[in-house]
């Protein structure tokens, strides 16, 4: 907890808050100056997509856990403590996303590029707030990287947040160095390469190591880990839409 003049303010919403901040002004600043979208569409769109991903969160939140709540429907009004689901959410933003992008007929191509690298950072930062509230652990372990948390101090647990976080940074860092070679090189900037590629890495790593995670289990797949299947799929079919893209290019100049 931190210290505030109103009470206090869990660790998790202030981490989280500012990694939100944080992909919404970098974000914008990267559509406009890196991508050369409007600023007020770049806006617009991101607005959406948090919409979404705040209510497809909520809602998933809800779908995961709707016994308690049916148990106890008072709980609804607490949103406080409603638990929230980074799958819903992630499926429901950049749906919602999309749909306004192409109402503004803002090209997704490039809006997906300038999101990419500050969502992996995003995560990063997001995911040190789980660890703060000690939410979204892993299962009980012995091995000697477990960590104990406040709220259950007689069991070691995975810390995949941690894990999680140092994936994410990783990706942001990969992300940001690949970005940095195409412009250098003058490579072809014809379709999205930086966001196929963290879909497939990010959502690889979730569908893996997710089975660390309490709510994950060991005996099968989660609900979860179908969106980052589809996740994965979705990149795959992205690269190749993108390198027919550049394909088709090189052929125009090559054959005026």
């Amino acid at each position: 907890m931190l210290p505030h003049i109103f009470g206090r303010i869990d660790t998790y919403y202030v981490l989280w808050g500012a990694a939100l901040v944080l992909l919404y002004f970098w974000t914008l600043r990267r559509s406009v100056r890196l991508y050369g979208l409007p600023r007020e569409d770049a806006s617009d769109v991101l607005w959406w997509v948090f919409l979404g991903a705040l209510a497809g969160a909520c809602l998933g939140g809800y779908l995961q856990n709707w016994e308690r709540f049916a148990e106890e429907p008072a709980r609804l009004l607490r949103f406080w403590e409603m638990p929230v689901s980074s799958g819903a959410g992630f499926v429901c933003g950049g749906l919602l996303g999309l749909w306004r992008a192409r109402r503004l007929a803002v090209p997704v191509n490039r809006f997906a590029e300038a999101s990419s690298v500050p969502i992996a950072f995003t995560l990063a930062i997001g995911r040190l707030g789980c660890f703060a509230a000690g939410c979204c652990r892993g299962l009980p372990t012995d091995s000697p990287l477990g960590v104990r948390f406040p709220d259950n101090p007689g069991a070691s647990f995975w810390p995949s947040q941690l894990f999680e976080s140092a994936a994410a940074l990783l990706i942001g860092v990969v992300l940001s160095a690949a970005e940095k070679y195409r412009r250098r090189r003058g490579l072809s900037s014809e379709g999205a390469l930086l966001f196929p590629i963290f879909l497939i890495a990010y959502g690889g790593y979730r569908l893996a190591f997710d089975f660390l995670r309490g709510e994950s289990g060991l005996s099968g797949l989660n609900g979860g880990q179908y969106v980052w299947i589809a996740a994965v799929a979705v990149g795959i079919l992205w690269l190749v839409r993108t390198a027919r893209e550049i394909y088709a290019s090189f052929r125009r100049v090559s054959n005026p």
